[in-house]
């Protein structure tokens, strides 16, 4: 349940991100309004958020789930999804 719903808070972080700040800016603004998300859970999105972006336009035929675990391989030596 746990990888669940911590998909779903990396989709809506996604879904939110429109690019007019920067990733680094916008996180802790998301991150303040929405306080139910937890410091492992921030620390987990943040962690996969950055993965993503490092894709770059990589992939994108793929859904975000496939391309979240492409980037977590290449990106990171454990793997956590």
């Amino acid at each position: 349940m746990r990888a669940d719903h911590q998909l779903r808070a990396f989709e809506q972080i996604l879904n939110s991100y429109d690019g007019s700040l920067p990733l680094h800016r916008f996180l802790p603004g998301y991150f303040k309004q929405n306080k139910q998300m937890g410091s492992s859970d921030r620390r987990w999105a943040t962690r996969h958020l950055y993965s993503l972006f490092r894709l770059g336009k990589a992939l994108t035929q793929l859904p975000n789930e496939q391309r979240l675990a492409v980037a977590d391989f290449l990106c990171h030596d454990t793997l956590s999804l």
